[in-house]
């Protein structure tokens, strides 16, 4: 799967979470940060690094493919952001 912005990238974390269903409270404190740093990654909002990191892969020509867990399907993940269902971690 190719990743061509901090946007999409925001958008596998937030369908691989999802699909894997781990609650975003468990992943906030297994990776001991904040639920809402969680939620912004996975809407897309950027840091200034990240935003110099993907315009320099741009400029070099750099693409970033990721390999998703062979339990998700990539092809469902909404990299356009046209998808406004939202799914929630816990049933």
């Amino acid at each position: 799967m190719k990743i061509k912005s901090f946007e999409q990238m925001g958008a596998v974390l937030r369908a691989t979470r999802l699909a894997l269903n781990v609650p975003l409270a468990d992943l906030a404190e297994t990776l001991e940060t904040s639920q809402t740093l969680l939620r912004r990654q996975e809407q897309g909002h950027s840091t200034v690094a990240l935003k110099k990191l993907f315009a320099t892969m741009k400029e070099l020509g750099i693409e970033m493919h990721l390999s998703m867990p062979s339990t998700i399907d990539e092809n469902s993940i909404d990299l356009d952001g046209k998808t406004t269902t939202r799914k929630r971690a816990r049933p």
